[in-house]
């Protein structure tokens, strides 16, 4: 028996041990011999530096993560430090450089050290800003520059603003007195955006709703400055170009979802980074619409297009019901294209070898005179959707067809040097697409404050294509093919919710 326990003990010690890749703990450390501690751990990534300033900054940051980036991103903190990625590469550098360097310790009562006060360095003419810096947990910076007789400017949320002049690079010790602040009652205000600890919100006015039609001209007409979102564009970037997953009521959103959302039922829209919320399933950038909740009933949205110049257009209907805890959708989209202004001009370059090892080249051009090319997208789907207290169950299923019967050009051939007389061609295509699929997202909020998350998918197409080419003097070439696919994947994540309960003090909230 005690070797059986010892066995699992053993067990569950290595698992703890190796439940993360990235395990650190630093304590007022160097920024730069925590990377090299990292680099050494892992030589399978590789970390460059491109100054050596970073000795400057110290971090005491705790690390528990899968990701490298996301772990020199929590060595770095709120230090003036870039991180490029490029691949498995890591290139860290310091944003300020400077032959001299200023040092000092900023403490306020009972000598007690401010931490993470702010220290600019302000040229004395005008004083604008140089530099600046931030204190470390014995309250001391240290900060590169390249000026000298600047005047150091400290501030720190409840000490007042403290400046001094740098007669030489060691500052000394700055004394910050303490600022009393006077607490007055909580005054409740409305406001379009407003940030909490874990996120930010932003509530779209009425106009903003009115002007949009789908999710992503509303986040543009919104403009908010975390998100890069352009119209006619169905991706939403972060600001510096990093992908961002979007969700309404936190489910997972599907491209026609977002088209079909009724815009007046947008109560907010909540940016998170790097969010523990189980329910987002790990993505670091997220979006998340909070809508309107039904007791019951529903509504009936359509979008639809029409481009009469290129003779095209779509139609896309949902009707939602919904009853307590149970929502229902039936969504119907078709499109068509009927089109005879298509066809490309080829230049093709042909190189042949002659008996006397001479190489004979020529060209052959084709230039298309007549075409007609059409094509029918029809798609409906079916979705059901359970939203409880612990648990979400979003079950959907599709079924599509894509034909095109009419892709064809006819045109003339014509060869260089009368390698061949000219000839006329004709080319006949057409390809028929069947596909049903199923997406199904699943979260469980378990006991002892953990849960499950799945998402599960799978899809079945049926593919078939012909095609026929006929030219004037020559054989004609027929092609036909046919495919079946299948795809399908499994994914399940369990977390463990950690729960942090915040005391606010009165005055120092606003709520929005």
């Amino acid at each position: 028996m005690r070797t059986i326990l010892t066995l699992v003990l053993a067990v569950m010690t290595y698992i703890s041990a190796s439940a993360y890749k990235y395990d650190y703990s630093f304590r007022n450390t160097p920024i730069s011999e925590a990377i090299v501690r990292i680099s050494k751990d892992h030589p399978d990534i590789d970390i460059s530096f491109i100054y050596k300033e970073l000795d400057n900054y110290k971090t005491s940051a705790r690390i528990q993560t899968e990701d490298a980036y996301d772990a020199l991103r929590k060595i770095v903190g709120l230090n003036p430090i870039s991180i490029i990625k490029k691949n498995k590469n890591y290139y860290i550098e310091a944003l300020q450089h400077g032959k001299f360097c200023y040092t000092g310790r900023a403490v306020g009562g009972d000598s007690e050290p401010v931490v993470a006060a702010t220290v600019m360095l302000l040229a004395p003419k005008d004083s604008t800003v140089i530099t600046y810096g931030i204190t470390d947990d014995a309250g001391s910076f240290s900060i590169p520059c390249d000026r000298q007789g600047v005047i150091a400017k400290l501030t720190c949320l409840g000490y007042k603003p403290t400046y001094k002049r740098c007669e030489s690079f060691s500052v000394g010790t700055i004394y910050m007195p303490e600022l009393p602040i006077h607490l007055q009652a909580v005054k409740v205000e409305a406001d379009n955006a407003y940030l909490l600890s874990d996120r930010s919100v932003y509530r779209p006015t009425q106009r903003q709703k009115n002007a949009s039609q789908t999710a992503n001209d509303l986040l543009v007409r919104m403009a908010i400055p975390q998100l890069d979102a352009r119209l006619g564009s169905s991706s939403v970037t972060t600001a510096s170009g990093q992908p961002v997953a979007i969700y309404i009521d936190y489910v997972p959103a599907s491209e026609n979802d977002l088209k079909m959302m009724r815009m007046s039922d947008v109560k907010s829209v909540e940016y998170l980074e790097y969010p523990s919320d189980a329910r987002f399933q790990g993505n670091k950038y997220v979006i998340n619409f909070r809508m309107t909740q039904y007791e019951y009933g529903g509504y009936v949205k359509a979008l639809g297009t029409e481009n009469f110049i290129a003779n095209s257009g779509f139609l896309q209907a949902n009707a939602r019901f919904v009853k307590n805890k149970m929502t229902y959708d039936i969504m119907g989209y078709g499109y068509y294209m009927s089109n005879n202004h298509f066809g490309v001009d080829q230049a093709e370059t042909f190189r042949l070898p002659q008996e006397n090892g001479v190489i004979k080249s020529f060209q052959r051009e084709s230039h298309t005179e007549s075409s007609k090319y059409r094509r029918n997208n029809y798609q409906t789907s079916f979705r059901a959707l359970y939203s409880g207290d612990n648990i979400t169950a979003n079950s959907q299923i599709a079924v599509g067809l894509d034909h095109t019967p009419h892709n064809d050009n006819k045109g003339v051939v014509k060869y260089t040097d009368n390698f061949l007389d000219p000839s006329n061609y004709s080319s006949n295509a057409d390809s028929k697409a069947k596909c049903l699929s199923y997406n199904g997202f699943y979260y469980f909020g378990l006991a002892s404050n953990k849960s499950l998350t799945a998402s599960l998918s799978y899809s079945y197409s049926h593919t078939n294509q012909n095609s026929l080419y006929s030219e004037t003097g020559m054989d004609m070439i027929y092609n036909g093919a046919k495919d079946n696919t299948h795809k399908g994947n499994i994914t399940a994540l369990s977390f463990k919710i950690k729960i942090k309960t915040y005391f606010p003090l009165p005055g120092l909230l606003r709520i929005g």
